[in-house]
């Protein structure tokens, strides 16, 4: 693991676009297709900015496939969504078909429901490709309380802000290992 320290935000959000198309270019010559999952929250929100205007052009979004490995559990138009904070910075103003676009269904209750369905959908898409499930690339924030994307299993999450996803932690696990 290699640790980095930036001065500021702006340098971050380029440093890490620039690596996302690094890994855009990769996958796509070893196997034509690219999976990456967005981050929530705030930090990012400079980052998917970064890509839909630098990198609009230079990456086929229609071979890229967008996951989500962190979202509240609220309507997907709700202020505090990270499916809407993701649509708006990055995925409305990129050329992607919607197809290519695994977000977390919070309208499905209840929320062990939600977790499954998508679960499920991250097992068939892999199953599709006839690949084991592993993301190409993984962004992943932390919290000002330590959190990162909700993957801790046996810690209690709030169900007024965040999906509990224990299966879909399993999931994440098992592979990031």
């Amino acid at each position: 693991m290699r640790v980095i320290n930036y001065e500021n935000i702006n340098e971050m959000s380029f440093d890490a676009a620039k690596t996302i198309y690094n890994f855009y270019n990769y996958y796509i010559k070893k196997q034509g297709y690219f999976t990456l999952v967005l981050a929530g929250g705030n930090t990012p929100k400079l980052l998917y900015e970064i890509l839909s205007f630098e990198y609009k052009n230079k990456i086929n979004w229609n071979n890229t496939f967008i996951f989500f490995g962190d979202e509240r559990y609220v309507d997907k138009n709700n202020e505090y969504s990270n499916y809407k904070m993701a649509v708006e910075t990055l995925i409305s103003k990129i050329d992607i078909s919607k197809s290519n676009i695994y977000r977390i269904k919070t309208e499905i209750s209840p929320i062990e429901k939600c977790a499954e369905d998508y679960e499920n959908r991250i097992l068939n898409f892999f199953k599709y490709k006839k690949k084991d499930v592993s993301f190409d690339l993984i962004l992943l924030g932390m919290g000002n309380d330590g959190h990162t994307a909700s993957i801790f299993p046996d810690t209690p999450v709030s169900v007024d802000k965040y999906i509990d996803v224990t299966s879909l932690n399993r999931l994440f696990l098992k592979y990031l290992e």
